[in-house]
């Protein structure tokens, strides 16, 4: 319920800051759960919230953050599709994937020409077993692997072929928790 906290070095000292502690540029106000973290190739730092995604970058002339808040817009497909964030994977190919609440599961796919995000959505239209995604991981050969409620489910990015596993497969009775989802060293 606290937003981000920010862990500062400077001088041989070590403190917290937070919206409450002098992080003022955190939109505490509307984004104060946060659920996952993640950073983007370009150093930015995702936030998934209950109320969206909040991305911020450091500003060190500032000594604060600059944020930009992106939520679901309900005429724009290119919008994220929930604003309840469970989490967000980066894939080894750096694509960001964010797991959603009702919203089923998002791909960043970069800024238009005015700047603004683009994502794509896979939902049950799309052939999921639910718009509830709870985890996500990679296997070695790129193909997302990640749990509905009571499914797993694999995509393939590249064909956008999905598959679903289900009582049949070995999986019923199971009822998958948020972002509990490792892949091991193994594989």
């Amino acid at each position: 319920g606290g937003g981000v906290n920010l862990l500062e070095e400077r001088e041989g000292k070590t403190r917290f800051r937070s919206a409450k502690n002098g992080l003022d540029g955190y939109p505490i106000n509307s984004c104060h759960r946060v659920r996952t973290l993640n950073e983007d190739n370009e150093g930015r730092i995702w936030d998934g919230t209950t109320e969206g995604v909040v991305v911020m970058t450091y500003d060190e002339q500032r000594r604060d953050v600059v944020t930009e808040v992106h939520r679901k817009t309900v005429d724009s497909p290119a919008s994220i599709s929930s604003n309840d964030i469970i989490q967000i994977y980066k894939a080894g190919d750096q694509t960001l994937w964010l797991a959603t609440v009702a919203g089923g599961l998002n791909r960043f796919m970069g800024w238009d020409a005015a700047g603004h995000p683009i994502y794509r959505a896979y939902t049950v239209q799309d052939g999921l077993s639910s718009n509830d995604i709870k985890s996500i991981v990679e296997d070695r050969e790129g193909i997302l692997w990640f749990a509905t409620d009571q499914t797993i489910c694999s995509f393939a990015p590249g064909s956008e072929i999905l598959s679903s596993l289900a009582w049949q497969d070995g999986v019923g009775g199971t009822i998958f928790s948020e972002s509990t989802a490792v892949t091991l060293a193994t594989g």
